[in-house]
């Protein structure tokens, strides 16, 4: 699925129900719709896939029917940083760079727990106690760089430096951002399926 991402004009996948769940290579969806398994929403205007036979729209959108939600997303840098919203959960800002898109350079990742703190891998959770991995979505949030220092190996309270907001595994909803704020331009054919 990472690779997806770099390229141009993927597909965004929805299930029965009209809801979001997978963005998927164009090539992939163009072979899903041909294979009956798959039927094209929306299409990208003016871009058609051709053969000696055949011109296919290029698919925007498609309904697979068989999909549910993918989730289970890998608690990776990127992933947090935008299920956090590109912000910082201790001081809230929100680096941006000069065209105003964010600017992850200038977030890290921060153990809320530090590992310093960890036996065998594993923490007490800081907000209700229970044992978490320590590099998991339960036990790791977005933070700049200045904040990350000042935390250095000490707990929010220890520090003096409160979180902002309780990091959690992503659900439905925040697994389809993440996703989607993987694309680098948004479809303008995506719009009415991602209002959530």
């Amino acid at each position: 699925m990472e690779a997806l991402m770099s390229a141009q004009f993927n597909t965004l996948v929805l299930n029965d129900k009209l809801f979001p769940v997978g963005i998927i290579a164009w090539q992939q969806a163009v072979q899903m719709c041909l294979d009956g398994g798959a039927r094209r929403i929306q299409a990208y205007p003016g871009r058609f896939v051709r053969s000696a036979r055949l011109d296919v729209p290029w698919p925007s959108v498609i309904l697979d029917p068989s999909r549910t939600v993918r989730l289970g997303l890998t608690a990776n840098r990127r992933n947090v940083i935008a299920r956090d919203r590109f912000a910082c959960q201790y001081c809230g800002v929100e680096p941006r760079n000069g065209v105003g898109h964010p600017n992850t350079d200038l977030l890290t990742i921060d153990h809320v727990v530090p590992r310093c703190q960890a036996e065998y891998g594993y923490v007490e959770s800081w907000y209700d106690g229970v044992c978490v991995p320590v590099s998991s979505w339960e036990n790791l949030v977005a933070a700049c760089e200045p904040c990350n220092l000042r935390k250095a190996g000490r707990t929010p309270e220890e520090a003096g430096m409160p979180l902002l907001s309780v990091p959690t595994s992503p659900g439905i909803f925040t697994s389809i951002r993440i996703l989607v704020s993987r694309v680098k331009a948004m479809p303008a054919t995506w719009e009415p399926y991602l209002e959530l």
